[in-house]
């Protein structure tokens, strides 16, 4: 691809590749702004509030499985998409800031796209940790700006979309992202984190600042379809095969009815175990205790029923 390589534009690029840290944040933020709308926390909108939502899911890296009466975290692929964080990782090397990726469409699926450029000089001694919290608000306060009453319907197509919709979208169940940080060229500002400039939320980026920038892929996305963008409804009430988040009390987690091979192998030692397990003499003389008194009883009641004849 030619993007698979720095792009011309970049001065100084410093490559800060996103660690397990870091994608844990990244999708816990995500999940704690699905949160407050699914649970109609959110006050605000163009106008607000927002409408809560049901069937809202979590974004997790696992998966619930049923074993026995628990249920077991396992590693889940999927939610984390390596391909659409490669794309991500393609384009912020590019080093154009808020422009976005024209091309990061995938075979399987459409793909939404949030750019958003901090000031590394206003963010000051920060963690990347912290830093990609500061990102992710960014895109979720565009909140602000969207009419709560088009979440019935909503033209993913238009590129005056909000940043903000992904965080809302019950369609979205797939997520990748990318991050760099380099030095702005003369000539280059920022906007917003949309297509689009937003009053209020413009700065420049001279010559000479360094900016760190995150870039988000979002999926499934189809483009050709209006449609809606979450159902109103009870917050936490889940469809079929789902239960509640444990940790997002709004949203909803699937889990699998069944045991992993691994977990049934030994589940079946520990039957074997105590099958195999000689009995001692203690538990033998209590046995046999109740079985002669079980016999004497049996003996009774016969040697009764028979003097009544």
């Amino acid at each position: 691809s030619q993007h698979d390589t720095d792009g011309t534009r970049c001065v100084n690029l410093q490559h800060t590749d996103l660690n397990e840290k870091d994608i844990e944040t990244i999708l816990d933020w995500h999940n704690v702004y699905r949160n407050t709308v699914a649970n109609g926390d959110e006050e605000r909108g163009n106008p607000g509030p927002q409408r809560p939502a049901k069937f809202m899911m979590e974004l997790v890296r696992f998966s619930l499985v049923h074993q026995g009466i628990i249920y077991v975290a396992i590693k889940k692929k999927g939610i984390w998409d390596d391909e659409l964080a490669h794309i991500a990782r393609r384009w912020v090397v590019q080093c154009n800031l808020l422009e976005k990726d024209q091309c990061r469409d995938v075979e399987r699926f459409g793909v939404w796209q949030n750019v958003h450029v901090l000031d590394m000089y206003s963010v000051g001694n920060t963690t990347s940790t912290a830093r990609i919290r500061f990102h992710i608000q960014s895109w979720y306060d565009e909140v602000e700006d969207f009419d709560s009453a088009e979440f019935g319907l909503v033209n993913f197509a238009a590129r005056s979309n909000l940043s903000y919709i992904p965080f809302a979208s019950s369609t979205i169940r797939q997520i990748g992202c990318g991050r760099a940080i380099y030095t702005g060229r003369s000539g280059q500002s920022t906007s917003s984190s949309t297509d689009t400039p937003i009053a209020g939320r413009t700065m420049a980026v001279g010559f000479g600042d360094r900016v760190e920038a995150l870039v988000c892929n979002y999926g499934p996305l189809d483009r050709n379809t209006a449609r809606e963008l979450y159902e109103d409804g009870v917050p936490a009430l889940c469809p079929p095969g789902t239960i509640r988040s444990s940790r997002y009390q709004a949203l909803c987690q699937k889990f699998q009815k069944r045991q992993s091979q691994k977990v049934q192998h030994k589940i079946q030692q520990k039957q074997d175990k105590r099958n195999d397990r000689p009995m001692n003499n203690g538990a033998f003389l209590i046995k046999s205790t109740i079985y002669l008194i079980q016999l004497v009883l049996l003996l009774l009641s016969t040697t009764y029923r028979r003097s009544l004849l």
